[in-house]
């Protein structure tokens, strides 16, 4: 893994990403946290050294089950239904991604009133990272990570410009694999920290670029964290 260390503005994130887009062939993603923890999917953050697979796919019959008369769930597809799933917060094996790393940036600040710095990493994908539905038709028996870029079937995706890691149980390592400890990606993975004394800068130059709680998350709920994120000094 590589890493320069700092982002200090908008400005060190442009100048970091043109140097990624000179050499990168593939596809560039970023993920924004606001601490350093294992790039994990939800489902392996307890304990990664557990194999999952029976209690997931549980997890999504019974999802698919209860919102059976809502509208085209039936007609999703496995991976359809995951990406669907994980979007409304079900726990799966999918790990949240972005090709807009001003969105990142943005996850990575938003948590401004905390005294621990923010990350923001990024990772260069290939071409033969880039899930095939046509050949890997069911989540639960991947044969190994894979780049997962969604349809476009909800406004949350749409708005964050979103795609996903999808991550496997390895039998050889008797564990979930996170993206910074993956010897297949070495070298084309980077990070970046930000110091927690420059996230509200950093916030404020991206609310006037559009980036905000409301451009996020379209509809009622963002729009009321945006307001509330205006008028902070206040309340």
């Amino acid at each position: 893994m590589r890493t320069d260390r700092y982002i200090t503005s908008v400005e060190d994130l442009v100048a970091s990403t043109e140097s990624l887009v000179k050499d990168t062939s593939g596809y560039l993603l970023f993920r924004g946290q606001p601490v350093n923890e294992p790039l994990l999917p939800k489902v392996a953050r307890r304990n990664p050294k557990e194999n999952t697979v029976k209690i997931e796919r549980q997890l999504i019959e019974e999802f698919r089950r209860r919102l059976a008369r809502e509208r085209d769930i039936a007609a999703m597809d496995a991976w359809d239904i995951l990406v669907y799933a994980q979007h409304h917060g079900l726990t799966t094996r999918l790990l949240d991604w972005t090709t807009n790393p001003l969105f990142a940036l943005w996850f990575a600040c938003s948590d401004y009133k905390s005294p621990s710095d923010g990350f923001i990493y990024m990772l260069s994908a290939k071409d033969n990272e880039l899930l095939d539905t046509s050949i890997e038709k069911d989540p639960f028996e991947i044969t190994k990570t894979y780049v997962v870029k969604p349809n476009i079937n909800n406004s949350r995706i749409k708005a964050q410009s979103g795609w996903f890691t999808v991550h496997k149980y390895s039998e050889e390592a008797e564990q979930f694999v996170d993206v910074a400890s993956n010897t297949s990606i070495d070298g084309r993975f980077l990070m970046k920290e930000i110091p927690h004394v420059k996230k509200l800068d950093i916030l404020r130059t991206l609310d006037k670029l559009g980036v905000n709680q409301e451009s996020a998350y379209p509809g009622p709920e963002g729009t009321a964290h945006y307001i509330n994120w205006l008028h902070r000094d206040y309340l």
